[in-house]
């Protein structure tokens, strides 16, 4: 399935995959280590947090790398056409530039 972005949107989820794979897996690792250390990992909530936590990282981790995989860059058109990516003003007969929407 192709994901069509706009280049801000792409470089975004760029950002957001790299703080992922780099700080957020450190980040998580300390966070399991520490719950580690409080014993018993059967009834530790603070591991199965941090677990539950991680999980959900690296799911989000895959969904971006799925994301970036299949993504086209769309440009917003130049000809006045109204596109993927374009902020649009809409003025009803009668409005003025302040009533704009």
């Amino acid at each position: 399935m192709i994901h069509r972005l706009s280049r801000k949107t792409h470089e975004r989820l760029r950002e957001e995959h790299a703080d992922l794979t780099t700080r957020g897996r450190i980040v998580a690792a300390e966070k399991i280590a520490r719950a580690r250390e409080h014993g018993d990992l059967k009834e530790n909530g603070d591991y199965h947090a941090a677990k539950d936590e991680h999980g959900h990282m690296e799911a989000r981790i895959r969904q971006l790398e799925s994301i970036l995989d299949q993504a086209e860059i769309v440009e917003p058109s130049k000809d006045g056409t109204v596109g993927l990516g374009m902020i649009v003003t809409v003025l009803y007969d009668g409005d003025d530039e302040s009533m704009a929407e």
